[in-house]
């Protein structure tokens, strides 16, 4: 009996001495700062949501600060304007390494590509810097001077696949942070990777895979993700071999250095002669071309020792040369299209473009703004069409490859031909107008001398119809006559046929008479010899 009271006396102070304990030692801790900061406190009641969000991210777990990356000079709602918006140099604090990779790679150069498109600046601000079209997914791109205070809101960069305020390193891993910007027109990744056997794979098993493990650390994918290829180990220095155009300017292959040729001038990387031309030395800082062998050989080193990881060397290879060879194949096609426009810009049928670097070439930059309808043609083919044989071909995707690439390609080469028959015919029609004219004109004229002579005939015959109406007039009365003779010619006949009659009685009484008086004669002889 004294052990089970003292049993319970021992449980009841323990838990007695745990409660104080407990009570004594406070709520857990939190990050350093932060349950004071006035920040969390005011947008708890502002932005909750922002908040909840960046009470999810690893930087709330390792003790940030809003003011961390917002300044400190912002403290209520008087001074909001004084709130400071990330850079990639914020970000460069903890992320030095990360940051270096981003400005060695293409995505650093993605604003100044943008701006260096000429028909750019002719468009709504909205298309360019209120994250309405193009600005939208080339703020991922480093900006400077005016544009920072231009683009406030899109200085950040690293939001572009981390998105605020959780930046989730899982959620860059996964290919869907890279859907939002390539997908669409002229760059459609998104739908060939998930239409090919890779994407395929990522669609049934993907949220199976640990999207924490680092890439190139623990990270085993059954299938490559956008990451896997184009940022291997977590690289932020994305760039490919053929980059964003398919382009390179040294090309061992003569043929294809011809057509590679045609299709920089019309970029304007080269002038009509075959020369460095304006746009050349922006192709090159922005790297929207391989300058040299090597640098394109070595990006594709690099491709091939990613595809290595689950191929055969002789695969990958494979598989890549054979999307170079329809990156040649459709080249010819373009170039070929580039060609008859120019030449009706060399023969006059089109009227000379002031603003075109190369003319008498087109300047397919000028995108959706080129001046004529077959230019317009000609900006699907190499921004649509030739974009999507190339890459639908690299990126496994056959039917996108073929169907919404290399056959509307053909397609519109096709209706350049014929565009450009139709608008010669006119050229020449519209130039031997002047000349038909004048011909025109004198055959008029000799008509009209005509008409004026035909109408003096007219006139001299409506004198005659007029003598000849008196004539018929004449004739009428002399019908008349006849008529009135022809009716007296009867009344004589008809006085002869009585007339003839009576003769006829006549001679007859007269005949009679002679034969009675030779009777009596007669008689008178016979009565003389009877007697």
């Amino acid at each position: 009996m004294k052990i089970k009271y003292l049993g319970l006396i021992c449980l009841g102070l323990g838990l007695f001495l745990f409660t104080v304990s407990v009570v004594l030692a406070g709520p857990p801790d939190a990050p350093p700062g932060q349950e004071s900061s006035v920040c969390v406190e005011c947008h708890s009641e502002e932005t909750p949501g922002i908040v909840d969000q960046f009470r999810q991210s690893k930087k709330w777990e390792a003790g940030l600060d809003c003011s961390t990356c917002h300044g400190e000079e912002h403290t209520s709602a008087d001074d909001v304007d004084q709130a400071t918006l990330p850079t990639p140099d914020t970000c460069n604090r903890c992320h030095p390494d990360r940051v270096e990779q981003y400005q060695a790679g293409k995505h650093s150069l993605a604003w100044a590509a943008m701006d260096a498109i000429p028909m750019l600046h002719a468009q709504p601000i909205g298309i360019r810097s209120e994250q309405k079209g193009c600005g939208g997914c080339h703020k991922i791109g480093l900006k400077t001077g005016e544009d920072v205070g231009e683009y406030g809101y899109g200085l950040g960069a690293c939001d572009s696949c981390h998105t605020r305020h959780t930046f989730s390193t899982a959620e860059a891993r996964r290919p869907e942070a890279c859907s939002t910007c390539h997908m669409g027109f002229d760059h459609p990744q998104w739908e060939m990777y998930t239409s090919s056997k890779h994407g395929v794979i990522y669609q049934v098993e993907g949220d199976t895979w640990d999207w924490d493990a680092k890439l190139g650390e623990g990270a085993t994918y059954r299938a490559p993700t956008c990451q896997v290829c184009h940022m291997p180990e977590g690289d932020h220095a994305v760039l490919t071999s053929w980059g964003f155009l398919g382009l390179r300017v040294e090309e061992p292959d003569e043929e294809w250095a011809a057509t590679r040729a045609t299709i920089l001038k019309a970029v304007g990387a080269l002038d009509a002669e075959g020369n460095p031309g304006a746009l050349f030395q922006g192709v090159a800082d922005l790297q929207l071309a391989r300058l040299t062998m090597d640098d394109w050989q070595a990006a594709r080193d690099e491709m091939l020792g990613i595809c290595g990881q689950c191929h055969s060397g002789s695969f990958a290879q494979a598989n890549l040369e054979a999307g170079d060879g329809l990156l040649q194949e459709a080249d010819e096609v373009l170039a070929h299209s580039i060609e008859i426009i120019k030449d009706l810009y060399q023969d006059g049928v089109l009227p000379e473009q002031a603003g075109y670097p190369s003319s008498p070439y087109p300047f397919i930059l000028a995108f959706y703004d080129a001046p004529t309808s077959i230019e317009q043609d000609l900006y699907l083919s190499w921004l649509e069409y030739r974009q999507r044989a190339f890459q639908g071909a690299f990126h496994n995707s056959p039917d996108y490859m073929h169907w919404y690439g290399w056959a509307p390609l053909k397609e519109t080469d096709r209706r350049i031909e014929d565009e450009a028959a139709r608008l010669r015919l006119e050229a020449v029609t519209a130039e031997a107008l002047p000349a038909v004219s004048t011909e025109m004109e004198d055959k008029l004229t000799q008509m009209e001398s005509n008409l004026a002579n035909l109408s003096d005939e007219v006139s001299g015959l409506t004198g005659s119809v007029q003598q000849l109406q008196g004539d018929v007039a004449a004739l009428s009365d002399l019908d008349e006559s006849v008529q009135q003779l022809q009716g007296e010619v009867s009344g004589l006949s008809t006085l002869m046929e009585q007339s003839a009659d009576a003769n006829i009685q006549i001679i007859a009484l007269a005949a009679l008479g002679l034969g009675l008086v030779a009777l009596i004669v007669g008689l008178l002889a016979w009565r003389r010899r009877a007697s």
